[in-house]
């Protein structure tokens, strides 16, 4: 049986673990299919991949089409010795452009269903000025798609708050970014834990369930 779609937040400053942790995840998810949104080819990424099963597309200005066929045929079609990953890099887009590529992919996201969509940077896709309204809508949505959503950055104030209200579970490693903090422990339900994440080692992560935010004490683990 496969699990419950979630909406998850990997946060953390640079050089924290989370890059690595997103990486592993895209790895060691359930669903058949991953797709990572990406300013780059990021090797946090490609050291847990298996880079002969990745397609890569680029998105520029000079033009991008992510459409449901790309998809399916990045999934099905035997060429493509059945790839398991279509990670996209982003680059140079202009806001509005960010915006229909972004509707693009939530409109190519719903055809296929049952995947995971990891968007790293999210701070950059997933802003008050790049957020489409489709992604808004989707972030609340996504479980009815089988979609699990993966948003990657290391300054959540920046993501807009119809997509953080949404998140039910946080992966966190250490940050001191005040408002990020503050996002935590008053929006986030983390109340005064959110402290705790300012104090981690590097490598250390805390996860929290938001379905169960006062479920006790909660325990550092190390990658």
């Amino acid at each position: 049986m496969r699990a419950e779609p979630r909406n998850v937040l990997i946060l953390g400053m640079n050089w924290s673990g989370k890059s690595y942790a997103a990486g592993y995840s895209a790895a060691t998810i359930s669903r058949d299919f991953v797709i990572i949104v990406s300013q780059s080819r990021d090797p946090a990424y490609l050291h847990h991949l298996q880079v002969s099963r990745i397609r890569f597309v680029r998105a520029t200005s000079a033009g991008y089409s992510i459409t449901p066929e790309l998809l399916e045929e990045t999934r099905q079609d035997a060429s493509l010795q059945h790839k398991r990953y279509l990670y996209i890099t982003v680059g140079d887009l202009t806001p509005n452009q960010v915006k229909d590529f972004e509707t693009q992919l939530v409109q190519a996201v719903k055809a296929s269903k049952n995947l995971a969509l990891i968007i790293d940077e999210a701070h950059l896709f997933c802003d008050r000025i790049h957020a489409c309204d489709e992604l808004r809508g989707f972030a609340r949505g996504a479980r009815h798609y089988g979609v699990d959503l993966i948003f990657v950055t290391h300054r959540l104030f920046d993501i807009d708050v119809s997509i953080r209200c949404v998140l039910t579970h946080l992966v966190l490693f250490r940050t001191v970014e005040g408002r990020d903090l503050d996002v935590l422990a008053r929006h986030l339900d983390l109340g005064a834990r959110a402290a705790a994440v300012a104090q981690l080692p590097r490598y250390y992560y805390l996860f929290i369930n938001r379905a169960y935010p006062d479920a006790g004490q909660v325990t550092a683990s190390r990658l």
